[in-house]
């Protein structure tokens, strides 16, 4: 049976928190109520306790530094064999800092949760397995409908979202064209390689394929590529070996080609049209301290919006994809060979299952 600490800086919080461990099944091995200036000392104190798993109440903390230090020095101490659980503020959002800090140091478990409700949501996730899909529970009084691990952001325009939504169907509608839309879960982890590797591919499946790149990515990429042209303005295209690039535009611009593939950018940025892909692929690296914008996505949208992506994981070895693919247990993976030739279009093994799903609507 797992034991467990708990530290916290706030005594009224004690019993929520002792109470949620103990519903779980565990046995309770210590408590501490420490203060700004004992919080690290504290989490050493638990980790040379050799306890499983530990609840660190950063909701009752001042120094939000005192709370990364606590958890660098436990990791110090015990390395991955202590599972923490994260207490933040009900108001605390992924993109936060302190978020993403614990993500990087391998905390799965982030709870953010009203007083009320701190020792059930505590024993509900302590009963449950750890996974980077299921890294952050939300709970609140006045919380819109829950999504995937029940975190949901605050609603927005419905009617706003609706008229969007239905202009891009339109669109798409229109064209009559399978679009494929590629977005990184952060900056620099090979979306436009990706995207410009689909088109080459798929124009060596005798397609005729095109690229919408942003013109700052291409102008900025064009050295990299060896593109034979010095970048493209906004709304132009060229053709390149056969393969159409342009920036800037809308598929409905490209009706000539048999298939486009979008690079639409960032994905915080440009949600709302990846979404509308026929094949829609998101890419992040592989390596762990890049898993916090995934996982940042991935528990704030509806689990059925998240089941329909291709999860692109680049420059990551064996171990890290296994990891990915774990942790997105029941989610589409594909690891990405990069960095490779993006205009080698007849050996991309590694895109054969994407490929084979697009060519199948074209």
């Amino acid at each position: 049976m797992a034991e467990a600490w708990v530290i916290t800086c706030d005594e009224r919080r004690v019993g929520a928190l002792t109470t949620g461990a103990l519903e779980a099944g565990v046995v309770l091995a210590g408590t501490t109520i420490a203060d700004v200036g004992t919080l690290k000392d504290a989490g050493g104190t638990a980790a040379n306790a050799g306890v499983s798993v530990l609840v660190l109440d950063a909701a009752s903390s001042p120094s939000e530094a005192e709370v990364r230090s606590t958890i660098a020095a436990i990791r110090l101490v015990r390395g991955d064999a202590v599972r923490i659980l994260l207490v933040v503020d009900e108001f605390t959002r992924p993109g936060e800092s302190l978020v993403v800090s614990a993500l990087n140091d391998g905390v799965r478990d982030i709870i953010a949760a009203s007083p009320h409700e701190l020792a059930g949501t505590l024993a509900m996730v302590l009963s449950t397995e750890t996974s980077y899909a299921d890294a952050m529970r939300w709970r609140g009084e006045d919380a819109p409908t829950p999504s995937r691990s029940g975190f949901a952001w605050p609603a927005a325009s419905t009617k706003a979202h609706v008229v969007e939504r239905v202009v891009e169907v339109e669109r798409v509608k229109w064209v009559g064209t399978p679009i494929v839309t590629v977005a990184g879960a952060q900056h620099r982890v090979g979306t436009t390689h990706l995207a410009l590797s689909l088109g080459r591919v798929l124009q060596a499946q005798g397609l005729r394929a095109a690229v919408i790149v942003p013109a700052v990515t291409l102008a900025a990429l064009g050295d990299t590529y060896e593109l034979d042209f010095n970048g493209l303005g906004r709304g132009q295209r060229t053709d390149f070996d056969g393969l159409t690039l342009a920036t800037d535009v809308t598929p409905g611009d490209l009706a000539d080609a048999e298939v486009v593939v979008w690079d639409t950018g960032v994905y915080e940025d440009s949600a709302g049209v990846f979404k509308l892909g026929t094949a829609r692929c998101l890419v992040f690296g592989g390596c762990e301290w890049e898993l916090g914008p995934i996982s940042a996505i991935v528990s704030s949208e509806p689990e059925d919006v998240i089941a329909g992506f291709t999860y692109c994981v680049t420059l990551a070895t064996e171990d890290d994809f296994a990891m990915c693919v774990e942790d997105l247990a029941g989610l589409s993976c594909v690891r990405i060979a990069f960095p490779s030739d993006w205009k080698d279009g007849a050996t991309r093994s590694d895109l054969a299952g994407i490929v084979s799903a697009i060519v199948g609507e074209a």
